[in-house]
């Protein structure tokens, strides 16, 4: 009975350990990138919605190195990104004192609605943002402080109110 046991754990351990690498997506850094020209930026972004993907899916208690280097290769391309301009605003992204590493995904999130409509609107991209970091909070609760605004955050999304919270909180672009 025990090696019974025994075998249909092993078997079940294996089968979900495969079906897990098979739904991981796939995704590695690129070793060799260079932002020297304005060029640069548009040809990396199809890698750098894979590494916002990835790093929006991964758990922060894995991959640690790997996550790091996506989110430097990541924060190098939006520094100098001549397309991306992310706003953080204190009213808005009023989450950074609590946990600041949702910056980055707040960041991604934002990036990537902007990548994908042309002449992104701030509120939309902003909202996008807030999603990102709110999704990423809840998947990573366990390496996070409680976060109250993200919370309420949560909350405007599932009543479909964070757009227009945000439009009467975002200061008008100067």
């Amino acid at each position: 009975m025990k090696k019974s046991v025994f075998i249909f754990t092993f078997i079940f351990v294996f089968v979900m350990g495969f079906a897990q690498t098979n739904t991981t997506p796939k995704y590695n850094v690129p070793e060799e990138y260079s932002f020297l020209l304005r060029e640069d930026y548009n040809k990396y972004e199809p890698e750098i919605k894979e590494a916002i993907d990835w790093y929006l899916w991964r758990s922060m208690g894995m991959d640690n190195d790997k996550r790091q280097n996506a989110a430097t290769f990541f924060m190098q391309w939006l520094v100098g990104s001549p397309a991306v301009t992310v706003e953080v605003d204190t009213k808005v992204v009023n989450f950074v004192d609590t946990n600041p590493q949702l910056l980055i995904p707040f960041s991604m999130g934002w990036s990537k609605y902007a990548i994908e409509n042309e002449n992104a609107d701030r509120i939309k991209a902003s909202a996008a943002g807030i999603e990102a970091a709110v999704a990423y909070y809840n998947k990573n609760r366990a390496f996070m402080n409680k976060d109250a605004n993200i919370e309420k955050y949560e909350k405007m999304i599932k009543n479909k109110k964070l757009e227009n919270y945000i439009s009467k909180n975002l200061p008008p672009k100067k």
